[in-house]
């Protein structure tokens, strides 16, 4: 069997604990089968040694909210018109720079072409991360994804999302989205980032939590503002999103154990790409009131020691790019995070709530062999992760970028 070791002047494991120092990483095939002291490893027989000096390995990178679904603007239009073929073909492009960029997992909470784009990535015939898919989401009618300057149908037929009213309809989007592939369901229980007056009553996202649970699948619920209540209630078994949190909702996440995933970077990057994406004054401010209410929800989120996970809501807009995904690290550090804990989000917690813990998210014996690397120390500069050196997917070498 094919053995590979890496040795690192660092390696942080995602498990929570102080660093390995000097330390290395023993790949047999797809398996990691070791992680100890570098004088343990770097004799062993048959096995070739990468002798990283002055880097750091560290789990794959995940994303918990992604949707790979092609887009390439902001304007809702232009997704009516754009061709399901140039969808798809936009799709397979960012999955290669998402993998690229050192993120070996995703969970797509959205997008037409999800199932498809996770069977050929699995088969081998397209390089890109692991995939979790919800197919599209769960809406109300005039609610989040139903835009209601376009005639219903459009949205029905163009829009990532199912449109439900009442407990029996959707009961129904939930086996709709069962039968199409989803491996979770994603509803939404509040407007978008800047519109987040609750949607759904209680007791639709009780039917739909019941129907999804039923079927052993969980709820990741897009929620802001009132709206994270009414998930909380329901039964939701994560918060997307999740601006404006309250003390009050917080506890009860907490006591549930319901994790949150903050997806910082949308507004954030919008702000930053001004000039050349220009803001009309009432968009700027709401997006600064946006990255306020994101930065309280992280803060609310370690108070009362809520699991976060990292996301970042990537869709293909234009002023942020599937290559620049690791900058969600920078911005939860940003928001309140030490670094060591916005790896472990982006690792250990993305794992849990993309529900593949058993197989990714740390370095240990017995796990798949997905491991990234960069040149120095990313606890002393979170901005390193965002030009990933190593990428190694399931033991097989995406990419390296300065060593042989």
């Amino acid at each position: 069997m094919n053995r590979t070791v890496l040795l690192a002047s660092q390696i942080i494991d995602g498990r929570g604990g102080a660093p390995l120092a000097d330390g290395g990483i023993l790949i047999e095939g797809e398996q990691i089968r070791a992680v100890a002291p570098r004088a343990d490893l770097e004799q062993l027989p048959d096995a070739r040694v990468y002798d990283l000096a002055g880097w750091t390995l560290l789990p794959g990178l995940m994303d918990a909210h992604i949707h790979l679904d092609g887009w390439e603007t902001t304007n809702r239009f232009d997704w009516v018109v754009m061709p399901d073929a140039l969808r798809a073909l936009n799709a397979a492009a960012y999955a290669k720079r998402v993998l690229d960029a050192g993120f070996t997992c995703v969970r797509d909470a959205g997008s037409n072409i999800g199932p498809q784009l996770k069977q050929v990535i699995e088969e081998g015939k397209l390089p890109g991360p692991r995939m979790r898919v919800s197919v599209k989401g769960i809406y109300q009618t005039n609610g989040q994804g139903d835009r209601a300057y376009m005639p219903i149908e459009w949205v029905r037929q163009k829009e990532n999302c199912v449109l439900a009213d009442g407990p029996f309809e959707c009961r129904r989007a939930v086996r709709l989205m069962l039968r199409e592939g989803a491996d979770f369901i994603k509803i939404a229980t509040s407007g978008g980032y800047l519109s987040s007056e609750p949607h759904f009553t209680l007791e639709e996202v009780e039917a739909m939590c019941d129907e999804a649970h039923r079927m052993d699948k969980r709820v990741a619920a897009h929620a802001l503002g009132r709206g994270i209540e009414t998930a909380v209630l329901g039964g939701v078994d994560s918060i997307e999103h999740g601006g404006f949190l309250t003390s009050k909702v917080a506890r009860l996440m907490a006591e549930r154990d319901i994790p949150i995933v903050p997806t910082l970077s949308i507004p954030r990057m919008s702000l930053r790409g001004e000039p050349r994406y220009p803001l009309t004054d009432a968009a700027r401010d709401k997006w600064e009131k946006t990255v306020r209410g994101g930065n309280e929800s992280v803060r609310l989120a370690k108070e009362y020691g809520i699991r976060i996970a990292l996301g970042t809501d990537f869709g293909g807009q234009p002023f942020f790019l599937p290559d620049q995904l690791a900058v969600e690290l920078e911005f939860m550090v940003e928001a309140g995070l030490t670094p060591h804990e916005a790896i472990i989000a982006a690792t250990k917690t993305a794992a849990q709530v993309i529900e593949v813990e058993d197989k990714l998210g740390t370095l240990e014996p017995g796990k798949l062999a997905d491991v990234v690397g960069v040149k120095s120390d990313p606890l002393k500069d979170i901005t390193l992760l965002q030009n990933m050196g190593v990428v190694i997917k399931g033991g097989t070498l995406i990419h390296a970028r300065g060593f042989a």
